[in-house]
């Protein structure tokens, strides 16, 4: 049995056996609530699925003209739900022991997700002003 293994910067690792190439992803475990984790992996993907939520949210809050610190506020109680509701209750394989504290995990790519949402969410508002 020959297997050929190549490593992406992408972090999508291709297993070639017998010509056929069965990739194994980061987003596929993701989607696998019985996957088993390592401890930057696990990291990688909460970072990835905040900033997926930021944009989302983002365009959300713009679209029902949230406004001021509710908005940054409620942006930061859901988001962090979110997260925490993904590591806690989805995953249940994730090594969240591994971690000092839970805020570990939650604040895991809090900034850069905080900055995509606030230019999502000025940008959209901005777009459907009809005063503008």
């Amino acid at each position: 049995l020959r297997q050929i293994v190549a490593i992406s910067l992408l972090g999508t690792q291709s297993v070639l056996v017998h010509g056929f190439n069965m990739a194994t992803t980061a987003f596929a475990k993701a989607l696998n609530p019985s996957a088993t984790w390592e401890k930057d992996e696990f990291l990688d993907v909460v970072y990835w699925l905040r900033q997926i939520v930021a944009i989302i949210l983002g365009i959300a809050w713009a679209m029902l003209q949230l406004k001021g610190a509710f908005g940054i506020l409620s942006y930061v109680a859901a988001s962090s739900a979110v997260v925490y509701q993904y590591a806690s209750q989805y995953q249940r394989k994730a090594p969240l022991d591994q971690y000092q504290s839970p805020l570990d995990v939650i604040g895991e790519g809090f900034g850069p997700s905080f900055a995509g949402f606030m230019v999502t969410w000025t940008v959209i508002n901005t777009a459907l002003m009809e005063d503008w």
